[in-house]
C-alpha cells in the first residue's frame, strides 16, 4: 500500500512541473502577441511625398471656354483654340504604388487669397472631352482685389492622367496649368500676368497630402 502510495506522489511530482511549464510558455505567447499588437498599432504611418517636373511653356486648347471653342458633332470633342500651358509633371510617389487623387489638393493662392482648391480628383479632365465640367466641380475664387466672372478649375488649371479614371496618381500623370491668353480674346485664362514677374511668390501652387503639403510650386519663373 504504502508503494502505491509513494508512486502516486511521485506522478504528482513529476507532472506538476509539467503543467507549470506549459502555463509559462502559454503567458509567454500571450504577452509576446499582445506586444506584437501594440507594436503593430503604434507604427506611424507612411509618409506622402510627390516629385515632379515642371517643363517649358507649350500650347493647350482652352478648355472651358464656349466663346473659343466649339464643339464637333461628329466626334463629341471640343475644338478649341490654343494658349500658353505649363505641364507639371509628376516623376516619382511615396507610396510607389499611388496615392489616392482624393487625398491631395491642390491649392493656388493668388496674392493672399485662395484663386483655386479642390482634390485632384476633382480637377481631373480628359482633355478635347465633351463632357461637361459637374455644377459642383471646384470654381475660380479671387486672386486678391481681383473677382472673376464665375467659371470651373480648367480656366486655371486640370489635373490629367494616362490612365483616366484611376483611383491614384501615377508616375506621368501631370498638372497643366495655363499661363496665357489668346491673342486679341478679352476672356480670361490661367493666372494674372504679373504673377509670373513679381518674384515674391505671391503666387504659388501648393499641393496637400493627407498629413500636409507634399509640394510647393512657386509660378514665377514658369515662363
Amino acid at each position: 500500500m504504502r508503494r502505491v502510495l509513494r508512486r502516486r506522489l511521485r506522478l504528482r511530482r513529476a507532472v506538476t512541473p509539467i503543467i507549470a511549464t506549459i502555463l509559462l510558455l502559454a503567458l509567454t505567447i500571450v504577452a509576446a502577441g499582445v506586444l506584437y499588437a501594440s507594436l503593430t498599432l503604434n507604427l506611424p504611418p507612411q509618409a506622402t511625398n510627390l516629385y515632379y517636373s515642371v517643363g517649358t511653356p507649350f500650347q493647350e486648347p482652352a478648355y472651358g471656354d464656349g466663346s473659343d471653342c466649339t464643339l464637333n458633332k461628329t466626334t463629341g470633342q471640343e475644338m478649341c483654340q490654343s494658349i500658353p500651358a505649363v505641364r507639371i509633371l509628376i516623376t516619382g510617389t511615396v507610396p510607389s504604388n499611388g496615392i489616392p487623387t482624393s487625398s491631395v489638393t491642390f491649392v493656388f493662392q493668388c496674392n493672399g487669397t485662395t484663386y483655386l482648391r479642390g482634390t485632384l480628383q476633382a480637377i481631373t479632365w480628359v482633355p478635347g472631352s465633351s463632357s461637361p465640367v459637374p455644377s459642383t466641380a471646384p470654381q475660380l475664387g479671387m486672386c486678391g482685389s481681383f473677382v472673376p466672372p464665375k467659371a470651373s478649375f480648367n480656366r486655371l488649371a486640370f489635373f490629367q492622367q494616362l490612365t483616366p479614371g484611376s483611383p491614384v496618381i501615377h508616375v506621368g500623370d501631370s498638372i497643366v496649368f495655363f499661363v496665357g491668353t489668346i491673342p486679341g480674346d478679352d476672356d480670361f485664362h490661367g493666372a494674372p500676368s504679373w504673377c509670373f514677374t513679381s518674384g515674391d511668390s505671391a503666387c504659388t501652387i501648393i499641393l496637400i497630402g493627407p498629413s500636409g503639403p507634399v509640394a510647393t510650386i512657386p509660378i514665377e519663373n514658369f515662363l
